[in-house]
């Protein structure tokens, strides 16, 4: 969103929510050589790289599962796993902004118009609701479909 401030000048405020705290853990990775421009960058592969090993390192049994997603598009779909800690575990949260990330990722770089999801049912009911009218992704599920000429 944008608006004017007293000067004039546009200013562009994040519209997504903050990541929760237990995420953060899970997810924010700065990198050895920080970033002049940000020192406070914290880049996605580094992030998701910390989370994988947080996943492989959890030994609790029934504490790690695998979600899948898929997106349909024109000549096919496009699909891809994660896994993620179960609802339970601290770590949930971090599985849900994470997947909802990767799933964004997978519109906007490949394109598609539908959204299928297999996994646990916490994480699929979270994904589903944010992926729906309201939700954090409310714009990638009202655009996409408009693009590839899908209503």
């Amino acid at each position: 969103m944008q608006v004017a401030d007293a000067n004039g000048a546009m200013v562009y405020t994040c519209t997504d929510a903050m990541m929760s705290d237990a995420a953060m853990k899970y997810l924010l990775t700065r990198p050895s050589v920080p970033a002049p421009l940000d020192p406070n960058f914290c880049p996605f592969v580094l992030g998701k790289r910390h989370y994988m090993k947080k996943i492989a390192d959890c030994l609790q049994y029934g504490k790690v599962a695998e979600l899948e997603f898929a997106v349909e598009r024109p000549g096919g779909i496009g699909r891809d796993k994660l896994p993620v800690f179960e609802e339970s575990h601290e770590g949930y949260d971090a599985s849900l902004f994470l997947a909802g990330e990767a799933i964004r990722y997978m519109l906007w770089q490949r394109g598609g118009y539908k959204l299928f999801l297999s996994g646990p049912k916490k994480i699929c009911e979270d994904l589903k609701a944010a992926y729906s009218k309201g939700g954090k992704y409310e714009f990638e599920m009202t655009t996409m479909p408009k693009i590839y000429g899908v209503p």
